[in-house]
């Protein structure tokens, strides 16, 4: 992430590159994703669910739970199955 955020995959020599991965999602979700989200997750009716380690990774100017803590539905599932679960039990509501 360091190497991304400073821009030091330019100084790599040529031919030798810099793989992301497999890796936490922290590690190798660039920041413009992150800012896509926070602003996702700012708007009403927008529902964004994530895994708990992303919660405080920094965008550039919130975090996942400050959003959150401003009223943003923020939901943190600990697998994508947990995930499926609750979507199966919406949709068994409605």
């Amino acid at each position: 992430m360091a190497i991304a955020r400073y821009g030091l995959r330019d100084l790599l020599p040529y031919g030798l590159s810099l793989i992301s991965g497999p890796g936490c999602p922290v590690c190798i979700t660039p920041s413009s994703i992150i800012n896509a989200v926070l602003e996702l997750a700012a708007l009403p009716k927008v529902v964004v669910v994530t895994f708990g380690d992303m919660m405080r990774v920094p965008g550039s100017e919130k975090n996942l739970e400050q959003l959150k803590a401003e009223g943003a539905d923020v939901r943190v599932i600990y697998s994508t199955y947990e995930l499926i679960d609750k979507t199966s039990s919406d949709k068994d509501r409605k």
